[in-house]
């Protein structure tokens, strides 16, 4: 429209024969039918279908992801259940059994441990500051060496077995037996 280049257009020819009274062809009417618009709108449409198959893919595959997700979130709800359960009967076998548990960090040198090891030691509640140096505090004088030889013994070959006495917080002093094993973090 403003003098430079081309547009493209689509036409469509139709061709009709005249015959004359004996049949034959005598004239052919050329007609041509400008069908741009109807070609640009059936490549939409081509477009939009395709487009359409790609949304249609990706919503399947986003179906599959959630079903995946929602599969993996029972499974871990059923995990937790299950180890919520045996955490429970654990805690029960340790109050029949009279013991502690504890676990000991030896890069930070802290311990994690049960409410029932904090009570043998005679504390009420959990100690927030507990290392291997409060333990000692508890260990009677003359256990003390043997204590410390147990437990280079148990650095080199993972496995800790001490019988020594405490004095716990009331003054009371009982024997108690640590056991343990050492295990590497992955």
């Amino acid at each position: 429209s403003e003098g430079g280049g081309f547009e493209v257009r689509y036409w469509s020819p139709l061709n009709s024969p005249v015959l004359d009274g004996d049949g034959e062809v005598c004239w052919i009417i050329h007609r041509v039918e400008d069908v741009t618009e109807a070609m640009r709108l059936k490549a939409e449409g081509a477009a939009l279908d395709q487009l359409t198959r790609e949304q249609q893919g990706i919503i399947d595959q986003l179906r599959r992801a959630n079903e995946d997700l929602a599969a993996r979130i029972a499974e871990n709800a059923r995990l937790q259940d299950e180890r919520r359960r045996m955490q429970e009967s654990l805690e029960v076998a340790l109050r029949a059994a009279d013991m502690g548990t504890w676990d000991m960090d030896f890069v930070r040198l802290k311990t994690r441990r049960s409410l029932r090891h904090d009570q043998i030691f005679g504390y009420g509640e959990l100690q927030t500051d507990w290392d291997s140096a409060a333990f000692l505090r508890h260990v009677l004088p003359e256990d003390q060496q043997a204590v410390r030889e147990a437990d280079l013994r148990a650095q080199m070959s993972g496995e800790l077995s001490i019988e020594c006495r405490i004095k716990r917080l009331d003054g009371e002093v009982r024997w108690v037996m640590v056991k343990g094993r050492t295990s590497y973090d992955k």
